[in-house]
């Protein structure tokens, strides 16, 4: 009786053994899922950030332009077509952007473009 005894504590403390170990195989397979969301979401807050910086810098641009046009005492129609040819240059660049992007790839494009920024 003592060995059946001794046999059933061993079953049960490979059963314990093993609900631990696949306790510990679902515990890090959902550290690997949310690892592996975060690095999905990654490339989409690199961009976003960047976008949002270039749209801070773009904006300042335009109004120490516009202030220092103001301080040349050019007219109005003046500052209008300068604004304009400039939209035009934006134009263009994008479509270069595009175009780049789609030859060379994204990432490659968003780091020129941001070392060119600089």
């Amino acid at each position: 009786a003592d060995g059946a005894c001794s046999s059933s504590a061993d079953s049960a403390a490979a059963e314990a053994v093993a609900m631990e170990v696949e306790a510990a195989k679902t515990k890090a397979a959902k550290a690997d899922e949310r690892k592996a969301s975060r690095n999905a979401l990654l490339p989409f807050a690199v961009i976003s950030i960047s976008y949002l910086l270039f749209t801070v810098t773009d904006g300042a641009l335009r109004m120490i332009v516009l202030l220092h046009a103001y301080n040349l005492r050019f007219s109005a129609m003046q500052v209008a077509v300068m604004f304009v040819l400039y939209e035009l240059a934006g134009v263009f660049t994008n479509l270069g952007a595009g175009l780049a992007g789609a030859r060379w790839g994204i990432k490659m494009t968003l780091i020129t473009g941001l070392c060119l920024q600089l």
